[in-house]
């Protein structure tokens, strides 16, 4: 009985940690930002400022 049991816990383990079904390969990745040149955005020092601003949530 032991056995069995133990067998069955682990199974139910393995199939609870695996996910019921794939997701699709568009909601794993967005290629938004790929083509964003981020050497062009650090040499430019009104654009960098602007980004750093915003993310230091001070407005423009």
């Amino acid at each position: 009985m032991r056995p069995t049991l133990v067998a069955a816990v682990g199974l139910l383990s393995i199939l609870g940690s695996t996910p019921a079904f794939p997701l699709p390969s568009e909601t794993k990745y967005s290629n938004r930002y790929d083509l964003l040149d981020i050497d062009v955005i650090l040499n430019n020092q009104r654009t960098l400022n602007s980004y750093i601003k915003c993310l230091l949530d001070q407005g423009s």
